[in-house]
């Protein structure tokens, strides 16, 4: 057997071998440089570029300055499912970000690994800074040029999975004004997948975050610990959220007006999904303390829980309601458009299911001393279908009564009850219809053919 043909195979396999790393090398640079252009369309201006390459890695530094702060801010909206503030876009004209990459030159190995951070301010927040105090501008400066702020990303090309951190940042300034400032935020890690700009799915955790800020004996702080966000994102209309912390604290101390607030073991969850018979909402919401003090009030809430469901909900007509919200951002002024009263009325006449499942806390305390016990509600309410809404809102809402079957449950305590009655005049009207059992209150209500009863008594 000749030893030749052996030898030229081996050879080229070696040397398919050594130039994938070059093949690697040249995919990832087209992708960077599209991903280049396509931001340079949009806002941003490429200031400089350094690429330092071996034969299995390549590094890449980045130098971006942002030009058109509207133009980069109209490109973020498109891709996210939430506004970026118009006041944003005043302060970001100028500023300037790197932007490290790293990556495999093995052309299978399509992961990328890249930090974002701020280098400096725009020159109108840099003015403003510098005249106002001069110390803590240097301060910031330094902290940026050392990338204090800094957002790391592991991204895989192909499976569009990511996961990365944000850099802990335990920050301490002193302010001309004798003001002293902590910013910590700690434990910042991040993992999903999809577009980076709007991902599909995405799971956050915050270890602690706390502002505080201090001066001439007035304190004022933000706390939060154990921050966690889960959420599943296909569209408006099927998706799941879960938000959860173990505890947050907002204190305002010697001032005329102290308050602190605290909550702890928070939960909210949020789903919808769709189906023939049109779009299902669920959420459910529920915490442990809810606890106020202020010079006024001091209320304590123990273990509240919430679990509410629409269904049935035509989508169409949630599309309108929902693309009307996002145009205009005065509730007022969208509330008296003759275009949403139209969609709401489109929204009425496909109708739907409100199911209350339970609306519920153990105890509410005042002022350290007065127990007043807690309440129970279920809620189950249908919106038949109506194709005469729009003509009926016109005449007089009421006629809508029609329309709505109500079956609902209130118990609350003797004492809740009681307080209630003393304070507001509404619950007064209906008191004579209240049925008492043990030491609760309740009230079964009914609305079925326009008809209002409750506790079994027509209200006249």
């Amino acid at each position: 057997m000749k030893k030749t043909p052996i030898i030229i195979v081996v050879a080229l396999l070696l040397l398919s071998i050594a130039i994938l790393p070059i093949v690697g090398n040249k995919f990832m640079q087209k992708y960077i440089q599209d991903a280049t252009s396509q931001v340079n369309q949009y806002g941003l201006k490429l200031k400089s570029m350094k690429t330092d390459t071996t034969y299995l890695d390549t590094k890449k530094h980045f130098v971006f300055v942002v030009e058109d702060s509207g133009e980069f801010i109209n490109y973020i909206n498109t891709h996210t499912h939430k506004q970026v503030p118009l006041v944003t876009k005043s302060n970001l004209d100028g500023t300037v970000f790197g932007l490290d990459l790293k990556y495999s030159n093995i052309p299978f190995a399509k992961s990328i690994n890249f930090d974002v951070y701020p280098l400096e301010l725009s020159k109108k927040l840099s003015d403003s800074l510098k005249t106002e105090d001069i110390n803590f501008y240097n301060q910031l400066s330094a902290f940026l040029d050392a990338k204090g702020l800094l957002y790391h990303l592991d991204y895989n090309l192909i499976s569009s999975k990511f996961k990365g951190y944000v850099k802990d940042i335990n920050e301490s300034y002193k302010l001309h004004n004798g003001s002293d400032i902590t910013l910590k935020l700690l434990g910042a890690k991040f993992k999903g997948k999809g577009d980076l700009l709007s991902a599909k799915r995405i799971d956050l955790k915050i270890g602690m975050m706390q502002f505080e800020a201090s001066q001439n004996g007035e304190h004022a702080l933000l706390f939060l610990k154990n921050f966690k966000q889960k959420s599943n994102f296909v569209s408006l209309y099927d998706y799941k959220s879960v938000l959860k912390f173990k505890k947050m604290r907002f204190l305002v101390d010697g001032t005329p007006k102290d308050i602190n607030i605290f909550v702890g073991k928070f939960l909210t969850s949020s789903m919808a999904t769709t189906d023939k018979k049109g779009v299902t909402i669920k959420s459910h919401t529920a915490f442990n303390a809810f606890y106020v003090n202020s010079k006024q009030l001091i209320l304590n809430v123990k273990k509240f829980n919430g679990d509410i469901s629409v269904k049935g909900v035509a989508q169409k007509a949630l599309e309108n309601i929902s693309n009307l919200f996002t145009t205009r951002s005065n509730i007022k002024a969208i509330a008296g458009q003759k275009k949403m009263q139209e969609a709401i009325a489109k929204l009425l006449e496909k109708g739907f299911k409100v199911d209350i499942s339970d609306i519920s806390l153990a105890d509410v305390v005042v002022n350290d001393k007065e127990n007043y016990g807690g309440l129970k509600m279920k809620l189950n309410m249908r919106v038949n279908k109506d194709a005469n809404v729009l003509q009926k809102l016109k005449m007089s809402p009421l006629l809508l009564l029609s329309n709505i079957k109500l079956n609902s449950n209130l118990k609350l305590s003797q004492k809740m009850y009681d307080k209630l009655i003393q304070n507001l005049p509404m619950v007064r009207v209906i008191s004579s219809y209240a049925k008492k059992e043990k030491n609760s209150v309740v009230f079964n209500i009914q609305l079925h053919n326009s008809k209002l009863s409750v506790n079994g008594k027509a209200i006249q």
